[in-house]
């Protein structure tokens, strides 16, 4: 279990036996040290938890996934870098050549 989950559970329980939102931030804080919540966490996790909230999982939210990285997205990324490389390449040649020609047209005379 994720330690974040841990210590909403030990919230849970400290509201359950009329622990107060400080006495409960302390001893998150000596059970957990530097993995403990940070104060403002605590006490809004704490408010919920008094105010009826029962899941002590995060809610879903919209927006946005926490990542992106898919092999269906990597995919097309790869395929749009490929085909934007053949396009510059493409657009060098024909820049070159038309140089040339320039080049070539202007010795002429």
């Amino acid at each position: 279990m994720d330690t974040s989950v841990e210590q909403r559970v030990c919230l849970k329980f400290c509201i359950a036996n009329d622990i107060s939102c400080s006495e409960s931030l302390r001893m998150l804080q000596k059970a957990f040290g530097d993995s403990a919540l940070s104060k403002t966490r605590a006490y809004e996790w704490y408010k919920q938890f008094k105010n009826g909230r029962t899941a002590i999982d995060d809610l879903s939210r919209a927006g946005r996934p926490s990542t992106a990285n898919t092999e269906e997205n990597v995919a097309k990324a790869k395929e749009i870098v490929l085909n934007t490389f053949a396009d510059v390449n493409a657009i060098a040649f024909i820049f070159m050549m038309m140089q040339n020609d320039m080049n070539a047209t202007a010795f002429k005379s």
